[in-house]
């Protein structure tokens, strides 16, 4: 039958049937590609620890935890967590008869962008979830008669509601994996040198011309020649240093944030780092499996259209 229909099938039905094989085909070889490399990446990422990681992208591994202020809830069971994800989705009929058919619509959507914290034994790293792909250690799906689903889910059973509720969560004190780029802010870790502040500091004088000649004009000509602005900038080097001793410490902050670079990918997990590379593993598979039969099929199929089988 499906013989029959490749070789009689009107053309455009035909090369459109060739067109969405091919198209499936190179999806899919793309995404096993980029599943593959990204299971190399988490492979060949040694996992450090805060307190000694390196600028630039690291590996951690630790525990969830909330950081100082407002907690944050899960708007739609109410349960404590440091990320969350939810939507909600209505179902919608359509049709009349035979070709009545249902789908799920949604109707809204929410991903916390709250900043957390990564502890490990030797420090604490705070976590900026902004574009990560996050895997929780499971997701919640449940339905009602409402748009709001009450305070907590109810056990998952039947299909029972026209509103379906779907939501994700990093729940605090819980293990931590991740995967994204490491920086230092503070004391240590600034991009402010003394350098930088000494040419601040002569500027503010350049802008009081008062203060500047009153102070280094040595000869009273009414000008800073070479030799004053020698002495200007040795001035301005020894009171840079002078108030940076003053000056409270900056407290050091570690950042684990998204990478500028799209080859490097930014994880962040409640489940193991053995059991992501074996789902990844086994996603890669299945679409790797998927390539293979659209281009099996896809070669049988010109074939037969071309009459080149017997």
């Amino acid at each position: 039958m499906i013989k029959a229909w490749l070789l009689h099938s009107p053309p455009l039905h035909f090369w459109g049937l060739v067109v969405i094989l091919g198209g499936v085909a190179i999806g899919s070889f793309y995404t096993a590609f980029r599943r593959l490399h990204r299971v190399r990446i988490i492979e060949d990422t040694p996992t450090a620890k805060i307190r000694s990681a390196h600028q630039g992208y690291v590996e951690l591994e630790g525990w969830a935890r909330m950081l100082p202020g407002e907690p944050i809830y899960a708007p739609l069971s109410n349960r404590p967590c440091v990320w969350y994800e939810y939507t909600i989705e209505h179902r919608e009929s359509a049709g009349f008869g035979s070709r009545r058919h249902t789908r799920w619509s949604r109707i809204a959507h929410q991903r916390s962008e709250a900043i957390f914290a990564l502890e490990d034994s030797t420090g604490q790293c705070v976590v900026d979830p902004d574009g990560a792909e996050i895997i929780p250690e499971k997701v919640l799906t449940w339905y009602g008669q409402d748009r709001t689903p009450g305070a907590s889910p109810p056990a998952q059973g039947a299909l029972i509601g026209p509103y379906r509720f779907t939501e994700k969560v990093l729940e605090p004190d819980k293990p931590l994996y991740a995967l994204g780029m490491f920086t230092t802010m503070g004391e240590g870790g600034g991009s402010d040198s003394l350098e930088t502040d000494t040419r601040e500091l002569i500027l503010r004088w350049k802008h009081d011309q008062t203060y500047l000649l009153k102070r280094f004009d040595l000869n009273r000509d009414g000008k800073i020649d070479e030799k004053e602005w020698r002495i200007v900038r040795k001035q301005a080097a020894k009171e840079a240093v002078r108030q940076r001793l003053e000056k409270a410490p900056e407290p050091v902050v570690n950042l684990l944030k998204k990478p500028v670079s799209k080859d490097q990918p930014f994880i962040l997990s409640a489940i193991p780092q053995e059991k992501i590379i074996s789902r990844f593993r086994m996603s890669t598979g299945w679409i790797a499996g998927l390539f293979v039969i659209c281009c099996g099929f896809l070669a049988w199929a010109l074939q037969v259209r071309l009459n080149l089988l017997p």
